[in-house]
């Protein structure tokens, strides 16, 4: 079944179930529906009702319910893709992920089914098999910000920071994507072309609404622990917590408090920062640079 059918099919399933905004209550509507539903119906509302339980934080029994979609509809990708999100095992994830790529029937599905396989082979490890994953993830879907994220990173960890460069450069002229461009930025600074990033910068730091991120890029070109790199991330950390409502934190902006309290050198707020992010539901590669930046500006400032 296809996503865009299966989200059809949950459309009409759910059609004249009450309105509520609660997950529980979905849920409880949901339950009673498969006490009387035949079997036809059945596979569409267990796939509804995992989606209900991981609103609501219940991931075992989201993995239930999934476990048993994919007995009802055991040809479809996506519940077997969809399961290995929810798999701590690292084998059993992998088999789902392979049964979810060989049922894969068109390019887009591929593609997601390699995502996620270059998703676990990061969390294992194994970053050749994930850059490979994250590779031909690309070449089927085009478009995809997710693997370029990743390849950017795993180009970063190795310390291939050249290479990084080009692979974003050549990105960028694909998609116009700010997420990408704001990866191109970040890979010009590290590889040591932060000087050709200077109009850039400027011009926004004075047309930007929200200056503190383009005060931060210009601070990272600055000499590290200087004068002028901590005068611009305090003027960015002034901004910020004048935007940050902490009970709803933006979690960009809770990653740009710890990244220019860690240029300040005020390492104890930057960690205190790097922990709310932590604890957020973030991709773990972005979690993992973040604290090894931090980690390495306080190094050497020693």
């Amino acid at each position: 079944m296809k996503p865009k059918l299966t989200v059809l099919l949950f459309c009409l399933v759910c059609e004249f179930l009450p309105a509520h905004e609660d997950p529980h209550d979905v849920i409880h509507a949901l339950t009673h529906k498969l006490e009387h539903a035949g079997k036809a119906e059945k596979a569409a509302l267990y796939f509804k009702r995992s989606t209900e339980y991981r609103a609501s934080r219940q991931d075992e029994k989201a993995k239930q319910d999934l476990l048993a979609y994919t007995k009802l509809k055991p040809a479809d990708h996506l519940g077997w893709l969809e399961l290995s999100k929810l798999e701590k095992d690292n084998e059993n994830r992998l088999q789902y992920l392979s049964k979810s790529l060989k049922l894969a029937t068109d390019y887009y599905d591929k593609a997601l089914s390699h995502i996620e396989l270059a998703k676990h082979f990061y969390i294992t490890g194994d970053f050749k098999s994930s850059l490979a994953s994250c590779e031909e993830a690309i070449r089927l879907e085009k478009n995809g910000i997710v693997p370029v994220e990743l390849k950017s990173h795993l180009l970063w960890s190795k310390d291939r920071l050249d290479e990084r460069v080009k692979f974003l450069t050549k990105a960028r002229e694909k998609n116009v994507s700010i997420v990408i461009e704001n990866m191109w930025i970040e890979a010009m600074i590290d590889a040591g072309n932060g000087d050709q990033l200077k109009g850039l910068i400027e011009k926004n730091m004075q047309e930007s609404r929200f200056k503190s991120s383009w005060q931060i890029r210009a601070a990272l070109c600055a000499p590290q622990h200087s004068d002028e790199a901590k005068s611009l991330a305090k003027s960015a950390i002034s901004e910020i917590n004048k935007r940050l409502d902490l009970e709803r934190p933006d979690i960009t902006l809770l990653m740009d408090l710890a990244r220019a309290h860690a240029i300040t050198q005020d390492y104890d707020r930057a960690q205190h920062y790097f922990k709310l992010v932590k604890s957020s539901p973030h991709d773990p590669w972005t979690i993992s640079e973040l604290e090894k930046r931090i980690k390495e500006t306080e190094l050497s400032s020693k």
